[in-house]
């Protein structure tokens, strides 16, 4: 009997070992069980939104050789913007998918490099130009007379890309996206500002939450995955994102580094 009392704190602290690895696997069972839900809403959500797309190259390709000595410069324009559309559609879904995977398995780690940050938001203002609609501008400017900066340029040029995308997407016609930028001895700030329909009051607090979508962007092709991935890869280069948004006033997301 006194053996058993002896030793009854080991039977105690044994039995609080086994219910904390229970309670571990349980975690671990659910969080496994929640990450393949996600890759199968990811992988149906993929597949209808490369059918509009693959469907719009595909009638636009067919137009132009059907009847290009036919059509005048304008509609020839017209079709082949809708082809280079798609096309970045499409890759846009992609880079969400291979983002999504790699942070998934924790593969993915930055690598910190020195570069000219004005120069670098340039040549993504110049690029996206061509992935906004006909009337759209994109402008850039920069504050203080410092430029460069110690980042991850692949994280940050998807944060960038993504950004401006949202922005192209959610803006109007003749709409005009910000990329403004501002640099002192303490801190880097970027910001990607637009006038486009903005976001519901009651959806802002899960915006960053995979696969969800604003509910007054029903209509607009997505997966929902963006803000998530640009969180996770401004987080990462140890930066922090917040935003402020309003609807039918449009929408600004900040990204803050400390220097």
């Amino acid at each position: 009997m006194q053996k058993l009392k002896d030793e009854t704190p080991q039977i105690h602290e044994l039995f609080d070992q086994l219910k904390l690895s229970y309670r571990n696997l349980n975690a671990a069972f659910k969080r496994e069980k929640e990450t393949n839900k996600m890759k199968s809403h990811f992988f149906a959500m993929a597949s209808h939104e490369f059918r509009s797309p693959l469907t719009s190259i595909q009638l636009s390709a067919s137009l132009v050789e059907r009847y290009y000595d036919k059509m005048d410069e304008q509609k020839r324009t017209f079709h082949l913007r809708k082809i280079q559309t798609a096309v970045t559609d499409m890759t846009a879904i992609l880079n969400d998918f291979l983002s999504a995977e790699g942070l998934e398995n924790g593969n993915m780690a930055p690598v910190f490099q020195e570069f000219d940050l004005v120069t670098f938001c340039e040549d993504a203002a110049q690029e996206m130009q061509w992935a906004a609609k006909p009337q759209q501008k994109i402008l850039y400017r920069h504050m203080g007379k410092i430029t460069r900066v110690l980042l991850d340029k692949n994280f940050l040029k998807h944060c960038i890309v993504n950004l401006i995308s949202n922005a192209i997407k959610y803006s109007h016609e003749t709409g005009i996206i910000w990329i403004e930028t501002a640099m002192s001895e303490r801190s880097c700030v970027i910001r990607i500002r637009d006038k486009g329909i903005g976001i519901p009051k009651e959806c802002q607090d899960h915006i960053f939450t995979p696969f969800f979508r604003a509910t007054n962007t029903a209509d607009i092709s997505g997966t929902g995955l963006g803000l998530n991935i640009v969180k996770h890869y401004v987080n990462l280069m140890n930066g922090k994102i917040r935003f402020t948004s309003a609807i039918n006033t449009g929408t600004t997301f900040t990204i803050v580094f400390r220097v």
